[in-house]
């Protein structure tokens, strides 16, 4: 399952110079490479086995408004939603 806030979609909305100084920030503490690795480096839409784009998948990182281009946070998920459900039982049938 790819991280969903790494689709293009939601990297596009984040404030790169914003992402850097949240992360970088207590209890992360990250470098700028690693806010580009684990944030801001879009997943290549040409190598996923995806559903649509899901901000409330339980494969989002939680995306506060502070850091985000329209102030609108990205939810993420706390648990699987009803399309991580679909998708899962999509790769994984039930066997017998």
């Amino acid at each position: 399952f790819p991280h969903e806030h790494m689709r293009e979609e939601i990297v596009a909305r984040i404030d790169k110079e914003a992402a850097y100084r949240y992360y970088g920030a207590p209890p992360n503490n990250w470098s700028r490479a690693q806010v580009d690795q684990q944030v801001l480096k879009p997943l290549a839409p040409g190598t996923l086995q995806a559903t649509r784009v899901d901000g409330q998948s339980v494969m989002c990182y939680q995306i506060p408004a502070e850091i985000t281009i329209d102030r609108q946070a990205i939810s993420g998920g706390d648990g699987l939603d009803q399309l991580d459900a679909w998708f899962a039982s999509a790769l994984y049938p039930k066997q017998g």
